[in-house]
């Protein structure tokens, strides 16, 4: 559990100051869900009573729990929009998330400016026609997509009509467990970086011109994909790859195909390297390892690079041995991120004197890939009354976002999401990688 004095650990300070916010479409038109859901966020919170505090930072950057707790009623709102969205028009166009993008959908608390102390959690549940939308949002300081997961399963758990078998156990709450243990290095470690003395101003974009897509890889693709990448590994760097591994380096390779203007490209581009960010969730990798349900945060950045015309060759042949050679560079810069490495991390974290001026993982080019796939939200059984979702969406991005790969689907196939603008989205959807072995789901 988070301490009483409010403690985070140096991890959770490094996340970024926003929230990890998604949607849930329930089918049912129970009139009691709201109660149901209300009541299992009631137990939740004997759990995890941390859920009820704000959070701040002070000058250094250091995030801790702050103020008294707050109300349910604070936590947890019920609202009524069945006159402004029908389920089953949502449904079948599968839950594009421009329709989604209604501001009483979320938590207001939970967008830019923040309050101060901000809300550790917020949910709002939307009553629409035919069903309901459930938008859950928590602090990134306080946790990473799979402890997110965890919290849902905590909390579906207790919406159910049976007690849980499994009792939320201190060590998933334990965030002392990533507290300093060996000395700290004399430089910054490979799996940190300082950021640059400027920041560069961000022109306002037009909405307008950027198309957000959620593309499907149905599970026979991603069998396919790593059957024949993995025919074609060499064992002399890696001697597996992960279905992840390949998926991340065909949509690497798709990605920045896409942003090449192939017609002035020069020969100059044969040297020239792309490098990717890589979260990694590193729960096993500790020593002692984390219990896989802790809550806080536990995810390095690595980075892998790679040259940028085997990029576009694979894009534009669909090679598989190329893709191999991509996702090779993937599964070896994620093997950099062990024991040592992040032990090493946080001693330099609780020695440095201003958090403000460290990034998480080494610098990359500014294309990241985030994966929520294994965060497990369709095996929730949120109790008779709500049953499963039909889905797990976001509200459109204004801007660019770089590739999302979204929890996996009952039938074992992945979603991803992005949003790019509207020439380099068409560049993607028309690439031969995207069409060999995906389909479009949205447009928004």
């Amino acid at each position: 559990m988070a301490d009483d004095d409010g403690f985070l650990s140096p991890i959770d300070c490094l996340m970024p100051w926003t929230y990890i916010r998604q949607i849930f479409c329930f089918q049912s038109t129970d009139p009691l869900i709201p109660r149901q859901l209300r009541e299992g966020l009631r137990l939740t919170l004997l759990d995890i009573p941390y859920l009820a505090r704000g959070i701040v930072k002070d000058h250094r950057g250091v995030a801790s729990l702050s103020g008294s707790a707050q109300t349910l009623d604070d936590l947890f709102r019920s609202r009524d929009l069945t006159t402004g969205l029908d389920y089953s028009a949502l449904k079948a166009k599968h839950f594009p998330p421009s329709a989604l993008t209604v501001p009483d959908v979320v938590p207001q608390e939970t967008n830019a400016p923040f309050p101060d102390p901000a809300p550790v959690f917020r949910a709002v549940l939307s009553r629409v026609k035919g069903g309901y939308l459930l938008c859950v949002a928590v602090q990134h300081c306080t946790t990473d997509i799979t402890g997110f997961g965890s919290l849902l399963r905590i909390w579906a758990s207790h919406c159910q009509e049976q007690p849980p078998i499994a009792e939320v156990k201190f060590s998933w709450l334990d965030r002392r467990a990533l507290s300093g243990s060996v000395e700290p290095p004399s430089s910054i470690p490979e799996l940190l970086h300082l950021r640059e003395g400027s920041t560069r101003h961000r022109p306002r974009l037009d909405p307008a011109t950027f198309d957000m897509v959620i593309f499907k890889f149905s599970s026979d693709s991603l069998r396919k994909l790593k059957v024949g990448a993995s025919e074609h590994l060499t064992f002399r760097d890696v001697e597996w790859l992960s279905t992840s591994d390949v998926l991340i380096a065909l949509l690497w390779s798709a990605v920045i195909y896409a942003e090449t203007d192939v017609e002035t490209t020069t020969q100059a581009v044969s040297s020239e390297t792309s490098t990717i960010g890589l979260p990694v969730n590193f729960r096993s990798q500790l020593e002692p390892p984390l219990p896989k349900e802790y809550l806080g945060a536990a995810f390095g950045m690595t980075s892998a690079t790679t040259l940028r015309k085997d990029l576009t060759s694979c894009a534009a042949s669909g090679s598989l041995a190329t893709l191999a050679s991509i996702a090779t560079a993937i599964r070896k810069a994620i093997s950099r991120v062990g024991n040592d490495s992040i032990r090493r991390s946080i001693a330099f974290l609780q020695a440095w004197e201003d958090t403000n001026t460290v990034q998480l993982g080494p610098p990359h080019d500014g294309i990241s890939i985030v994966s929520w796939a294994t965060e497990g939200v369709y095996d929730l059984n949120w109790g008779e009354r709500a049953g499963r979702i039909d889905s797990v969406r976001v509200q459109k991005w204004p801007g660019k976002r770089y590739p999302i790969i979204l929890p996996r689907l009952p039938d074992g196939g992945l979603e991803v999401l992005m949003s790019l603008e509207e020439p380099i989205m068409r560049n993607l959807r028309e690439g031969l990688l995207m069409t060999s072995y995906s389909s479009v789901v949205c447009v928004s």
